[in-house]
């Protein structure tokens, strides 16, 4: 199982779906770029973690390799596929990115249900919905 971790920041007033899709292809006016030295220090910070230019994965991991998450920083989102994660994992991932960008990141994640949910949780705003692949990558949600 595969989970999609999606973080942007502004655009509060523009449809999270339209963006989400947009941002692979094209320059979203409204979202802010990316600070990668900003996103760098925040992995720095979480305890244990390491870092490997691709992977981020928490203290404890096991000699396959998981948990583990592909990282992907891009001009305007940061994108998490987690693998064989814990909720825990994510919900720190979740903490370290929103307190390294502004107030208003966003989460995203993806999976099979055709039409989007809003949720709030404690730590965002989780979307879930088809992912721009047509693939669908969630099998549970976080709490």
């Amino acid at each position: 199982m595969s989970y999609n971790l999606v973080f942007w920041a502004g655009g509060d007033d523009l449809d999270p779906d339209n963006v989400y899709a947009r941002m692979y292809d094209e320059h979203v006016s409204g979202i802010d770029a990316v600070d990668r030295d900003r996103v760098l220090r925040a992995f720095a910070d979480l305890p244990g973690w390491t870092w490997d230019g691709q992977f981020l994965r928490p203290p404890g991991t096991n000699p396959e390799g998981t948990p583990a998450y592909d990282v992907s920083i891009g001009e305007q989102l940061i994108e998490f596929i987690g693998y064989r994660f814990q909720g825990e994992h994510s919900n720190e991932i979740i903490d370290a990115i929103r307190h390294s960008a502004t107030d208003s990141a966003t989460r995203r994640s993806a999976n099979d249900s055709p039409e989007p949910r809003r949720e709030r949780s404690e730590n965002a705003v989780v979307i879930t919905a088809p992912n721009h692949h047509g693939r669908t990558d969630l099998e549970g949600h976080l709490v």
